[in-house]
Formats: C-alpha cells, structure tokens, sequence
C-alpha cells in the first residue's frame, strides 16, 4: 500500500470517528456533556500510561482528566477542575465501558474455595446513577457547649489530585502493606466539603472552614483539633458519609455468587477500587 493511500485512510477513519458523539449526563453540571468516543490509539495510549506508572497514582490520575477533557466537544462549557471524583468516575465508566470495565474478574469463593469468574453489571450501574441526585448533605451534631454543622459531598477532582500526589509520596496509609483501604481520616479529607462551630453562650464564636480552598494536609490538621465523638461517635460525621453518600453508590456495586455453592461474595468490588 502506498504512503498516500496509507495517508487516506487513516484521514478518512479520523474524519469518520470524529462525529461518533458520546452524551453523558454530569451530575455536578447537572446536564449532559458531549464526549468523542475513544479510539484505538487513546486506549492504548492510557493503558502504557497505566502499565508504566503503576505506583504513581497522581500520574496515573492526571492522566484520565487529560483524556477526558481531551475527549470533550465542550471545552469552553467546561471547568474541569469544579467536576466531582464521581463526575470523573462516572465519565470514565462511560467511555470506557467498551474497554477496560468489561473484562471479567475473578474471585476465589470464601466458603467453598471453587474460582469463579463475573462481570459488573455497568449499564445498570450507569442507569441508576443517572436517576440520583448529589445535592450537598447537612449533618448538625452538638456536644455540651457547640453545635457543629457540616456540609458533606463528593470531593472535587482539584482535590482529588492533592490526596493522589501524597499517595505517591508515600504520606497516605493506602502506601502501607497493611492497610490498601481508603482510611477514616482519608474520608474526612475527601468528603467534608466545609463545617460552621457555633458557641451555645450569647457571646459564642462561630468558626467557619471551608475546606474546599484549604490543602489535604491543612484540612487534616483543623480536623484533628475536633473531638473524636464528632467524627467518629455513633451518628457522626464518618457514619454520614458513609451512610448518606458513599454507600449510595456502593450498593449498586452488587457483590457476586459463587457458582459451585451459592455463597454471596461480601467487598470483591468497591465504590473505593475506583478512586485508587
């Protein structure tokens, strides 16, 4: 085949493959956006990506919002860094459900020991996500002399990047061989979007952080000062986000059944393997 003819083709399929739009609804827009598909050529790019930067999970990171406002046909519409992690996750899903979300995965039953093998249900899980709303969440608790109002969310993917560049730093306990989980602290850090303390006495202080325009590490020092039974008491803030926001998208991950006895495999995928 001749470079001209060569030439030809690749511009013909370019043009060709260029009108293939994708609608995906974004929660925090509130409508739909319009995506390019992804072709050959970018999956195998973010796929070295991926083999290359195994342990680095803020390349790896950046890497998914460079392709995904790559992708975009509504860049000027569009402030990439205000999307949401669940923004970002779920445009990804999307667009690459054809590719790397279709692969099998495996389990070894926890009763019977047998292999099994499954796949994620995504177009359920896209159809669901679709029907939900995110608004902000308001969790008020009080102790003795304070009332403490938090609004919880998402977090944005500008904040995101921060956790992920001190993963890769090795300041995070996922680094730890012990602990490949997203910490409580961690969902402090991610999902505490700002909170108001407010002295019960007339001349009580009121204290406002907004911890959306502070770092990872300044958010995890102010939050340090609160009492433990605030975050970590029955009905407090780690119960609401995991309550409130994280497990409702959680549950649409549907654990899966061992074929050999029928046992339900409890944590074989997480809401959280997507973040990390």
């Amino acid at each position: 085949m001749s470079d001209a003819s060569y030439k030809d083709i690749v511009n013909a399929l370019n043009e060709e493959f260029s009108t293939s739009v994708n609608r995906i609804y974004v929660h925090s827009l509130d409508r739909e956006v319009s995506f390019k598909e992804v072709r050959v050529s970018e999956q195998k790019a973010l796929t070295k990506i991926l083999i290359e930067n195994e342990d680095k999970e803020d390349v790896i990171y950046q890497s998914t919002m460079a392709l995904i406002q790559t992708l975009c046909l509504e860049k000027d519409k569009v402030d990439f860094s205000k999307l949401t992690e669940l923004d970002r996750i779920k445009i990804m899903l999307e667009l690459y459900q054809g590719n790397f979300f279709n692969e099998e995965l495996t389990f070894v039953c926890s009763k019977c020991k047998a292999d099994n093998t499954f796949k994620i249900d995504f177009d359920h899980i896209i159809t669901e996500l679709n029907k939900m709303k995110f608004d902000d969440v308001e969790v008020t608790l009080e102790d003795d002399s304070r009332t403490f109002t938090f609004m919880l969310n998402f977090p944005k993917t500008s904040k995101m990047l921060e956790f992920m560049t001190e993963v890769s730093n090795g300041k995070r306990a996922v680094n730890k061989k012990d602990s490949e989980k997203i910490t409580n602290i961690d969902m402090f850090d991610m999902f505490i979007k700002s909170f108001v303390i407010e002295g019960k006495a007339e001349d009580g202080k009121i204290i406002n952080v907004n911890c959306e325009e502070t770092t990872v590490k300044e958010t995890e020092e102010i939050l340090e000062v609160l009492p433990q039974t605030i975050l970590y008491g029955k009905d407090g803030i780690l119960e609401a986000i995991s309550s409130k926001i994280f497990s409702k998208v959680e549950q649409l991950f549907v654990d899966p059944v061992c074929l050999e006895c029928g046992t339900q495999q409890k944590g074989v995928v997480s809401l959280a393997d997507f973040f990390i």
